[in-house]
């Protein structure tokens, strides 16, 4: 099964996921971990060339894990900049595979993303993320929502979230 991480940058996603795989055996793909080359900037490669190679990244190493795991293993791609039409490819490999595919929202205000990160980028998310929420609604198995609250009560939703998608395998 493929869990895909939403919200707003700075929302709590990666910090969310990583308490997940403290209550279950989870695969994580994160574009993020994919490493800057040592001379970005140099040659002509920017930022943005950095940002799509490590979006690339990221597809790639989801769609081999759907093809290798068992449609019952949950899969997480933790990324925020995740579109439905960014998705279309992941999505349909997924269902070819017979994954289930679900999306996770992590609700943080983008009142409190705003003081955590630059809230130009922040307001640029917001209709992005509008559009894609309606759209897992409408097109994914599920969407599973995470409020903010205090860290110790997200712990206890980690759990609860594993025990669900767990309780769909069967």
């Amino acid at each position: 099964m493929l869990v895909i991480t939403c919200g707003y940058p700075k929302s709590g996603k990666s910090t969310f996921v990583d308490m997940m795989g403290e209550h279950g055996d989870i695969h994580v793909v994160r574009p993020s971990d994919f490493e800057p080359p040592e001379d970005l900037g140099g040659d002509g490669f920017t930022e943005q060339d950095w940002a799509i190679a490590a979006w690339e990244f990221g597809l790639e190493q989801v769609c081999e894990l759907l093809e290798k795991k068992d449609p019952r293993d949950i899969i997480i791609f933790d990324t925020c900049g995740a579109t439905p039409h960014r998705l279309q490819t992941i999505m349909a490999t997924a269902g070819l595979r017979s994954h289930k595919v679900y999306a996770l929202w992590i609700a943080t205000p983008s009142s409190i993303c705003d003081q955590r990160s630059d809230p130009d980028l922040i307001q640029k998310y917001g209709s992005k993320l509008a559009t894609a929420v309606k759209y897992y609604k409408e097109n994914l198995d599920g969407l599973l929502v995470v409020k903010h609250q205090p860290l110790e009560k997200w712990n206890e939703k980690a759990s609860r979230i594993i025990g669900k998608l767990n309780a769909s395998k069967r």
